[in-house]
């Protein structure tokens, strides 16, 4: 009798925590002083604080801070702004400017130079186009030959992204998305995003929506079935294909943001 009382507790026990897991990926209702804050994938290490730097508009000026976790790592990547995992409700803030840091980001590539006593060429990727880009911390100080010949070797893995943030009375939610190489077309895009419908939005409408802007009726039409069945899990996809780029996110329920970015061939 005693084990099967204690059988009945661990299955009860297992149960909550097995909603609880679930719970914890759906959007809230979410008051003016609260920001939710998520990712795809889900699980990231969330930084958030108050923005204090006197840069602004860093997109605009074709810049960014660039700072790295050997020497001199950006302020808010201190355990005292770390906030928790996305997804997560931050209570009582203020409009403001804020800065949000997110990681782990695997966003360097390194490459052989192409002369051969050249240094290594560094590029970037994985960067949430919707959003301006404050600062990069780099897991390797990038000045040290020896640093890069390291995280080539795979000694050095992901860094951290920092975002700016403005909190208004009508902007409380925000989600980061960490592989912006994979679009919707991918087979592997679909593993990143959480299981579930977290997220809730008029299917028709956004569909109306979409097809009511031109260029995404017609080529892009196909992949509507795969925009909402990932919004409704992760609330942020980009579509398209890498000429022109559409991305659509879940601002609150059943609202949406939709951009469209477009490379031009030089």
């Amino acid at each position: 009798m005693k084990n099967s009382f204690s059988n009945y507790l661990i299955l009860v026990t297992l149960y909550i925590l097995l909603n609880n897991l679930s719970l914890a990926q759906k959007m809230p209702q979410i008051r003016i002083d609260q920001l939710w804050i998520s990712s795809v994938p889900t699980g990231q290490n969330v930084y958030f604080a108050e923005d204090t730097t006197k840069i602004k508009d860093a997109k605009e000026k074709g810049w960014v801070h660039l700072y790295n976790k050997k020497n001199n790592k950006h302020y808010i990547m201190n355990r005292n702004f770390l906030k928790g995992k996305t997804p997560i409700l931050i209570k009582n803030i203020k409009a403001g400017n804020y800065l949000i840091g997110i990681e782990p980001v695997d966003f360097i590539t390194v490459k052989e130079p192409k002369q051969q006593f050249g240094f290594p060429e560094i590029s970037w990727h994985n960067l949430d186009p919707s959003l301006t880009i404050a600062a990069f911390v780099t897991p390797i100080a990038l000045g040290s030959m020896t640093d890069v010949e390291n995280y080539k070797k795979g000694i050095y893995k992901n860094g951290a992204i920092i975002y700016n943030y403005t909190k208004t009375d009508t902007s409380n939610c925000i989600i980061i998305l960490t592989s912006t190489d994979s679009l919707i077309t991918y087979s592997e895009t679909a593993s990143l995003y959480p299981k579930g419908n977290n997220y809730l939005l008029d299917d028709i409408k956004l569909k109306n929506d979409l097809m009511s802007k031109v260029m995404f009726a017609g080529n892009y039409e196909p992949q509507i079935p795969t925009i909402l069945s990932l919004l409704h899990r992760g609330g942020k996809v980009i579509a398209g294909d890498n000429a022109t780029r559409f991305i659509i996110e879940l601002i609150g329920p059943n609202k949406w943001s939709i951009a469209t970015e477009i490379k031009v061939a030089h």
